[in-house]
């Protein structure tokens, strides 16, 4: 009998035991999943406030430009679609197959520059027309800004021909004298196509030049690349903006601006056009998140 208690007693206390450890995994679970939605909680707001400040900083950046806002303000009146003289499809504003105006006149209703140097692009044959920004530097300068469907190049022989791509042997801007900058070629692709284009016999002996650090504004940014990676108009953009900073005036005026009078005017058509009707994510195939911005993916076209 005295065996016997002990064994009892011995039995109650491993079920104690048991039952304590069975406690204590069941409290470090619970914790460990309160910590967890603690965690992505966290992280959801500071995704959402990445967000709003990204968006915060696009409004910021547009309004400090010197557009020509009056041409802005009247393309938001309706107007038909009109067909393009050259291939007769139907579009608004303009045709980006053709790189053309369509129902406007340049210098008249929208924008038109002059730049101080040529510009070639080259352009992928699998970079999409309605997704390229390449056709905004034609719209705004149409008589410096010519573009190239890959295999096609210009003639990079002339001397004075620079390539502009943020490869590790390119120079920065500023490190070049003017004169050796005469034209300027810009690849229009995305950034995983660019190395067929780069590593082109033909452009192996061209200078490359880097602009200095700026972060994209493009509603459509693309997967796994840092925001220093620009859509083919903002490099352009900024090129021109850095080559007047260091060779044409001790601070910019504002000068180039206009180059990104079409970027501006699509971004706003889109984000206007998702806060008014969201039906629109589904009818147009919009991937558009709360914040205002396409992501990754889109098939939107506003033409």
């Amino acid at each position: 009998l005295f065996g016997y208690y002990w064994f009892l007693v011995i039995l109650n206390i491993d079920s104690e035991k048991l039952s304590y450890v069975q406690r204590s995994s069941e409290y470090q679970l619970n914790e460990s999943k309160n910590n967890t939605q603690i965690t992505m909680e966290e992280v959801k707001n500071e995704n959402i406030s990445r967000k709003r400040k990204k968006v915060d900083d696009v409004h910021e950046f547009f309004d400090s430009l010197k557009l020509d806002k009056t041409a802005l303000e009247n393309l938001k009146r309706e107007r038909p679609r009109s067909k393009c003289d050259k291939c007769g499809a139907s579009r608004k504003n303009y045709c980006y197959n053709c790189f053309q105006l369509v129902g406007l006149t340049s210098g008249k209703d929208v924008p038109k520059l002059t730049l101080p140097i040529k510009v070639d692009i080259i352009k992928h044959e699998n970079e999409r027309d309605s997704k390229s920004t390449a056709v905004h530097a034609v719209l705004v300068a149409p008589d410096c800004v010519q573009i190239h469907r890959y295999p096609e190049i210009p003639d990079v022989s002339e001397p004075g021909t620079v390539l502009c791509f943020p490869s590790e042997d390119a120079t920065p801007i500023e490190e070049i004298e003017q004169h050796n900058i005469k034209r300027i070629v810009f690849v229009d692709s995305t950034w995983f196509q660019c190395n067929k284009i780069i590593s082109d016999d033909r452009l192996k002996h061209v200078m490359k030049i880097k602009i200095s650090s700026a972060e994209t504004m493009f509603w459509r940014p693309q997967k796994k690349k840092p925001s220093t990676f620009l859509a083919t108009i903002e490099a352009i953009y900024h090129f021109f903006k850095q080559y007047a900073e260091a060779y044409q005036c001790d601070t910019y005026d504002g000068r180039y601006d206009n180059l990104l009078f079409w970027f501006v005017y699509n971004h706003n058509l889109i984000e206007s056009a998702y806060s008014t009707d969201k039906k629109l994510r589904d009818n147009k195939g919009l991937v558009l998140n709360k914040m205002g911005f396409l992501e990754s993916g889109s098939t939107y076209a506003v033409n």
